[in-house]
């Protein structure tokens, strides 16, 4: 996984910011924070495989 999706895995997921924090913190737009956290869920699913479930 990228630095910068494991960054982002950490602010949104773990440390719950909202998408203005973590943009206001890393200083990027919120279009490239969306973007990152949606390829972040992707790999994100890849590493757990198909029979993870998140219930």
């Amino acid at each position: 996984m990228r630095d910068e999706w494991k960054e982002m895995a950490v602010l949104y997921f773990l440390e719950q910011l909202t998408i203005p924090e973590i943009c206001e913190k890393l200083e990027i737009p919120g279009t490239v924070c969306r973007s990152r956290i949606y390829r972040t869920r992707v790999c994100l699913k890849n590493i757990l495989g198909p029979n993870y479930n998140t219930d």
